[in-house]
């Protein structure tokens, strides 16, 4: 499968921005200004950032919405169509990987506002335990969710306990930008992967990119995830969102 790779090229990063300054000017200078520099001291840290003080403080700030993680660009209903899209091709994924949810112990890593969360509650899962950096909206998850398990811990430095037949991991792993946390994060996820069980994980690209300005983001390759699973079998990736693509490794 063909994945497209140019969103984060300098060509590809110079058309959005003039699609953005075009559909809301004087945001889109405001977060460019916000990221930039406001958002860069408060934040960075050399190649890295403070990952559960920026969390904490979006989350806090945006709450439930959309807005919270995903591309603030975007309208609370064109955000909502979008995720829409992506959990159906979870979904999808799932039925292809044969994953049966309502015997599975699912463990989700960056829960974040519940959007996965609430998607396997409607499918019927069997045991969730969702894991986040910041704590900021456990409470109210905990209200919508009363029989699932919500724990603060970061994948990127803590070690995860427990065994899980599937762990899903979408939307996350471009918020982790260096080398040395994902191969701990992807080595943690793997140690706590039951015997046959499946981890979903997306978004990936063809190439790795790094994208101006977003200190908090990074887009991993394919390749870059599955050399921490060479004794695993890998599935077949599919189209997920932009040019982006969902995989399966089973163990």
């Amino acid at each position: 499968m063909k994945r497209d790779s140019s969103r984060y090229s300098a060509r590809g990063v110079l058309g959005q921005l003039i699609t953005r300054l075009r559909k809301d000017p004087v945001g889109t200078v405001k977060r460019g200004f916000y990221h930039a520099f406001i958002g860069r001291f408060k934040y960075a840290r050399g190649p890295d950032y403070d990952a559960r003080r920026f969390w904490q403080d979006r989350f806090e700030r945006c709450g439930f919405s959309f807005e919270s993680v995903t591309d603030e660009v975007h309208s609370e209903a064109e955000n909502r169509e979008r995720e829409k899209a992506a959990k159906e091709r979870f979904l999808e994924y799932c039925r292809i990987q044969c994953v049966d949810l309502s015997s599975s112990r699912a463990l989700e890593i960056g829960c974040g506002t519940g959007f996965y969360a609430q998607t396997l509650d409607e499918s019927g899962v069997k045991e969730y335990t969702g894991i986040d950096i910041t704590d900021a909206l456990f409470s109210g998850l905990r209200e919508r969710h009363p029989r699932f398990r919500f724990i603060k811990q970061d994948v990127t430095t803590e070690n995860i306990l427990g065994s899980y037949d599937l762990i899903v991991v979408v939307d996350v792993i471009q918020h982790i930008v260096s080398d040395s946390k994902l191969k701990f994060a992807m080595q943690n996820i793997k140690g706590c992967l039951a015997e046959n069980g499946v981890l979903i994980i997306a978004p990936l690209r063809e190439a790795t990119r790094t994208a101006p300005f977003l200190y908090f983001l990074r887009l991993w390759s394919l390749d870059d995830v599955i050399q921490h699973f060479d004794d695993c079998e890998i599935g077949q990736p599919i189209s997920f969102r932009n040019g982006e693509s969902i995989i399966a490794i089973r163990k």
